[in-house]
């Protein structure tokens, strides 16, 4: 099989609350803004076959919070040159991990592929995808602020537990069996020319 990767990232600096007061402890950003989001872990599923880490879920973190900061043992993935899988990846992630001088491209993104294999219209982030299907899905947004006060290891949990979800979204919709959150159907992803089949039968 090919190397492939799935990949997440949380930043450091909340974005500015929409119905609420500023918190004057925490530091905001814009969401435009990707350089001064900050990146605070990348949490990663490696697949099998690759030379510098084993497979399964790794957590990358920066540990002093620098902002930019280019993550050197995630790095050593991309050298290996893997398939990139990600979820609405080439609108966010990509471009928050270009702004920190990491160059990656998502060759496989989830939710594009996801809301394209559905039937009809409706939402279709981790959040509806996962109480649809019975798995977790914890709050992004809460991420930044647990990281400037100091609860790293919630971060880390959060990550992981996403990534969990994701591998275990990819992997039903592989198999035609993951559930629209807004229809009564069922999503298959069609194959394409990546080799996906790993996901389908993968184990956390």
């Amino acid at each position: 099989m090919q190397k492939s990767i799935i990949y997440d990232v949380e930043i450091i600096r909340a974005t500015y609350p929409k119905d609420q007061p500023k918190d004057p402890a925490l530091e905001y950003c814009k969401w435009s803004d990707y350089l001064n989001m900050g990146i605070s872990i990348i949490t990663v599923y490696v697949s099998h076959g690759f030379n510098s880490y084993p497979a399964g879920i790794r957590t990358f973190i920066n540990q002093e919070s620098k902002i930019p900061y280019e993550f050197p043992d995630f790095r050593l993935l991309l050298e290996e040159q893997p398939i990139v899988l990600g979820f609405n990846s080439p609108r966010f992630d990509d471009k928050v991990a270009a702004a920190n001088g990491i160059e990656i491209t998502t060759n496989y993104d989830i939710f594009a592929r996801t809301r394209a294999a559905a039937e009809g219209g409706g939402t279709y982030s981790v959040k509806n995808l996962a109480a649809a299907n019975g798995l977790y899905k914890g709050e992004g947004a809460l991420a930044p602020i647990l990281w400037q006060m100091g609860k790293r290891d919630e971060v880390i949990a959060y990550g992981k537990q996403e990534m969990e979800s994701l591998v275990r979204i990819l992997q039903l919709g592989l198999r035609g069996e993951l559930k629209n959150p807004n229809h009564d159907s069922l999503i298959n992803l069609p194959q394409t020319n990546l080799d996906m089949s790993y996901y389908s039968e993968v184990q956390l």
